[in-house]
């Protein structure tokens, strides 16, 4: 009779270590190509809602205001109606649709077409909450400030990135970055995780 060759405890115990560290690198890439993804997604909604406001700014000649006072950031929100944009609020302005045919809604549809041309409805249907707020791939809402804080002559947009504060992630910056340049050190090396329009 043929003897039985059985595992040993150590050759067991070796397997399921390999597939342990194995496991680890594959959540790690992962973990890693998700945030990207993630990131990728929050920069080009960043990008749509930026040609949106240049394409507003063009055919007006200002960009739509915010809410509050100057440098305060508003949350952005959006209706949409059978894939078509109704209306987009800006916290100082909204600019929607107008319901007639009278000379005001021709020129209220015409001042919200201005912004929409360059949007991707579908696209932007991702990034709404049930409520119509845009937010991020986070979840997070995104945010818009004209003027703006840090683009004194135009806007700022900006989403918190992956840990959902804005502002420094570093425990020797200060919280409240007022400047943009501040937002990375002098080495280059960025202070927070923010993602924005400039």
């Amino acid at each position: 009779m043929k003897k039985a060759y059985r595992f040993t405890l150590v050759e067991l115990l070796a397997v399921v270590a390999l597939i342990a560290i194995l496991s680890a690198i594959g959540f790690g890439s992962y973990s890693y190509a998700m945030g990207k993804a993630k990131e990728s997604s929050t920069q080009a909604l960043l990008k749509q809602l930026e040609a949106g406001l240049e394409s507003f700014r063009a055919r007006n000649g200002y960009y739509p205001q915010s809410g509050g006072a100057p440098a305060d950031f508003s949350t952005v929100t959006v209706t949409l109606s059978n894939g078509v944009v109704e209306s987009v609020n800006f916290g100082g302005m909204t600019l929607s649709r107008g319901s007639g045919s009278a000379r005001a809604d021709r020129m209220k549809t015409e001042l919200l077409e201005s912004f929409t041309k360059s949007l991707d409805a579908e696209a932007l249907k991702k990034h709404l909450k049930a409520s119509g707020v845009v937010e991020d791939a986070w979840g997070e809402s995104i945010r818009y400030c004209a003027p703006g804080k840090f683009n004194k002559a135009s806007f700022d947009l900006v989403s918190a990135g992956p840990d959902g504060k804005f502002g420094s992630d570093k425990k020797d910056s200060p919280t409240e970055i007022t400047e943009r340049t501040k937002f990375r050190t002098d080495a280059g090396e960025a202070v927070c995780d923010d993602l924005f329009n400039f």
